[in-house]
C-alpha cells in the first residue's frame, strides 16, 4: 500500500481532497497533516475518520523535526501540499532526502 501525505486537509478545500482520495483510492493510505489553526476543523472529515485507509496527523509543516520524523516513519511515496504549504513542504522534503542520502 502506498502512503500519500496531504497537508492542510482539515480545511474546506483540503477536506474535499481528503474525502475524494480516501473514497476513490482504497489501496492507498491517506495521511492528513494539519495544524488545526483558523481554517482546520476535523468536523469536515467526520465521514472518513473511521476509514481504514485514513490517518490524521496533528502537526505543523514548519516544524522541521516533526516533518523529518513523519517522513521517516511513514515513507510517503506522494505528498500533496495545499497551495500555501507547497513551498515549505517541498523544502522540507528536499532536506529529508538530502539527509537520507548522506
Amino acid at each position: 500500500m502506498k502512503n500519500i501525505l496531504i497537508t492542510g486537509g482539515a480545511g474546506f478545500i483540503g477536506s474535499h481532497v481528503i474525502r475524494r482520495f480516501v473514497n476513490k483510492y482504497p489501496n492507498f493510505h491517506i495521511y492528513n497533516l494539519d495544524a488545526l489553526t483558523y481554517a482546520g476543523n476535523l468536523e469536515n472529515l467526520k465521514d472518513v475518520q473511521a476509514c481504514s485507509n485514513y490517518t490524521f496527523l496533528h502537526g505543523d509543516i514548519t516544524n522541521e523535526d516533526y516533518i523529518n520524523s513523519i517522513f521517516g516513519k511513514y515513507k510517503f511515496q506522494i505528498d500533496i501540499p495545499n497551495w500555501k504549504d507547497s513551498l515549505i513542504v517541498c523544502l522540507q522534503r528536499l532536506n529529508v532526502q538530502k539527509q537520507s542520502n548522506a
